[in-house]
């Protein structure tokens, strides 16, 4: 709980950087990681529900919504070519 405290006030990039962490667990009902994120934004996930039908995002308690959106429009800001791809 204090990690995902942790992340919520500071981005992932930072978060990374201070743990040490390769990956951090982001939907822990269905063990999706922030990898598992960027990877579904690289194959045409754009929203939240896209990552819901594509990796199960937020299908069980939801309470995961809101890091796996932030991770997603991380994801968009660090390669925005991404964005233009998908859209």
């Amino acid at each position: 709980m204090i990690l995902i405290s942790i992340y919520m006030s500071v981005n992932l990039v930072q978060l990374v950087n201070l743990t040490g962490y390769k990956f951090m667990y982001v939907c822990l009902c269905n063990r999706i990681t922030d990898k598992d994120i960027r990877r579904a934004a690289t194959e045409g996930a754009s929203s939240l529900g896209d990552l819901k039908s594509m990796l199960g995002v937020s299908s069980q308690c939801g309470s995961c919504a809101e890091v796996a959106q932030q991770v997603l429009f991380e994801t968009y800001q660090v390669n925005p070519d991404l964005y233009y791809q998908v859209a």
